[in-house]
């Protein structure tokens, strides 16, 4: 029994090592947006001025190893619009889908981002927490089919469903899209908006996706309770 509960103590140690040592590594996925736009990456997940080796060494008893949370996530827009490079500025790759772990609230949450065609109808959206929808601000047209995507969102997506717009291309040149109408019209569908340059800022997207992250798993945590009659 002595040895027994030896291996088992050390085995909860490795675990712990192992679990700090692969936040540090990929701190890029699990770093938390908190207002500033600077290019520099944060690995706090959650406490000022705490690392994520630190972090976990003062939650080792209650820091999950394995995802108790997996959502979907559902990339929408016009085509053209930059929804593969978004993708491959998350993944490294292009292959329309990635998967990706963070960290919040000390909940370890799996998420499965896909890229999709406009829905046809509202059960498309069935099982889905968050909508990224994607247009190219050089692009009316693109801008368009996003508006009309937001829209069909807000009225048929699941209950505590997040919402997020990304003006994509966001490069020197003057956008063809009104920014400023872009981001109230997305306001007023209950999205988020962004505007960023997928190709030339990863660690925009990836501060864009980790706040999406955040607010899925917020939302899943602190969503009330659904009271049915019997």
């Amino acid at each position: 029994d002595h040895t027994h509960a030896t291996h088992t103590r050390r085995s909860a140690n490795e675990s712990v090592l192992w679990l700090a040592h692969f936040l540090d590594t990929h701190e890029s996925l699990f770093s938390r947006r908190r207002g500033s736009n600077s290019g520099a990456s944060s690995p706090s997940l959650g406490r000022r001025g705490q690392s994520s080796a630190a972090l976990v060494g003062a939650q080792a008893s209650a820091s999950p190893t394995v995802p108790s949370i997996y959502t979907k996530i559902m990339m929408l827009g016009h085509e053209g619009s930059g929804k593969k490079t978004l993708c491959s500025a998350m993944s490294g790759n292009m292959d329309g889908y990635f998967t990706s772990q963070h960290l919040y609230l000390n909940k370890l949450a799996e998420y499965t981002v896909t890229l999709s065609g406009p829905p046809r109808t509202p059960a498309a959206l069935r099982g889905t927490m968050g909508v990224v929808v994607v247009f190219d601000v050089h692009d009316p047209e693109s801008w368009k089919t996003a508006e009309g995507l937001a829209e069909f969102v807000q009225k048929n997506g699941m209950r505590h469903n997040v919402c997020y717009v990304i003006g994509n291309k966001r490069e020197g040149r003057e956008a063809a899209v009104n920014m400023a109408t872009a981001s109230a019209t997305a306001t007023k569908f209950g999205a988020k908006f962004f505007e960023v340059d997928s190709k030339a800022d990863t660690a925009g997207v990836r501060r864009i996706f980790n706040s999406l992250y955040d607010d899925i798993i917020g939302n899943i945590v602190n969503a009330p309770p659904v009271h049915t009659v019997s």
